[in-house]
């Protein structure tokens, strides 16, 4: 929403992700904070906060607001062997989908579907 204009911060943001890393939840969390840690080679959760704030400061203070299309068109996102995982999961309901590497990960793409008037 930052890009969008609407807020000029993702705290400003209810429903960011932002504020799930920054002040999670007690229930229904839905990042995975200790994992995302060990993804980022970050040791403690708490030293998430801090780096997460410092990303999220040094990209607003550089302007930096491009869409990232690998993390807003992806099904799924991550290393080799988790997209892997992911599409041996879902078998026959992932379909036609591809793994693709994209810089230094894997995601899995939604199939390009060409709509018109004639569902």
């Amino acid at each position: 929403m930052v890009r969008a204009g609407k807020v000029s911060h993702p705290r400003d943001w209810k429903q960011s992700g932002y504020n799930e890393i920054q002040n999670p939840p007690k229930r229904y969390q839905i990042i995975n904070r200790k994992r995302l840690c060990e993804l980022v080679g970050i040791s403690q959760v708490s030293q998430l906060k801090v780096e997460h704030a410092r990303w999220i400061n040094d990209a607003l203070e550089d302007g930096n607001f491009q869409r990232e299309e690998k993390w807003t068109t992806s099904l799924a996102i991550g290393g080799h062997s988790f997209a892997e995982e992911y599409l041996d999961f879902a078998g026959s309901k992932a379909g036609h989908r591809k793994m693709k590497v994209v810089g230094d990960c894997t995601v899995i793409e939604e199939p390009k579907i060409a709509y018109n008037d004639n569902f």
